[in-house]
């Protein structure tokens, strides 16, 4: 019996040495200013190709996921746009009715497998975000370590066929305070970006 499995969207990362065959490479942005978008009223404006979408309303989010499944895999920080869509459930959200499945998991995938099996699957990645410091913390950890892992991250996923979600420039530029884990406006701007990808209207 031959069944066919529609493609997955992943969210994670996975460093490998070259990029998928296959795979064209997805421009991240205008390339101009070097920024990826700003804050306008509360939401975030990209500057790249991609039009971002307001998903405002739990019915927007699932009429948008409806059919869908979608893997998130990647530490805290990504555990937070599980928690978005699920503020209290285990880490699997399942709709029946929908035909939903959103899962979270803290493991790294090989992206290069995954495209090369199934080249049509979504991959988003976030990238690095500005974390708060207090005194204690600035002898350990700092934003510049933290800009180099975002480049080097940049650099092992340039030529794959993956989209971004800028965390360090959404970070940034919001008005709230940093934070390893940025608060829920930030979130819900990165989520909106998510699915933006997703649900390409």
């Amino acid at each position: 019996m031959n069944t066919k499995i529609p493609s997955s969207v992943c969210v994670g990362i996975s460093t490998c040495p070259h990029p998928p065959q296959r795979q064209p490479e997805v421009d991240q942005g205008n390339g101009k200013s070097g920024l990826s978008g700003y804050y306008y009223q509360g939401v975030w404006r990209s500057l790249g190709g991609t039009k971002v979408h307001q998903f405002n309303n739990s019915s927007a989010i699932s009429q948008c996921l409806k059919g869908k499944v979608v893997h998130m895999y990647g530490d805290s920080t990504l555990r937070q746009w599980f928690e978005y869509f699920d503020q209290t459930g285990p880490y699997m959200i399942w709709d029946n009715a929908k035909n939903i499945l959103v899962t979270y998991r803290s493991i790294r995938r090989a992206v290069i497998r995954l495209l090369n099996r199934a080249p049509d699957t979504l991959v988003v990645i976030m990238t690095a975000n500005l974390r708060g410091l207090t005194p204690s913390e600035s002898l350990n950890y700092s934003d510049w370590y933290t800009l180099q892992l975002d480049k080097v991250l940049r650099a092992v996923f340039k030529g794959f066929n993956v989209r971004l979600v800028d965390a360090w420039e959404m970070t940034l530029a919001h008005h709230l305070p940093h934070n390893i884990h940025p608060g829920r406006p930030i979130v819900k701007n990165m989520i909106d970006i998510l699915l933006s990808y997703i649900c390409t209207k």
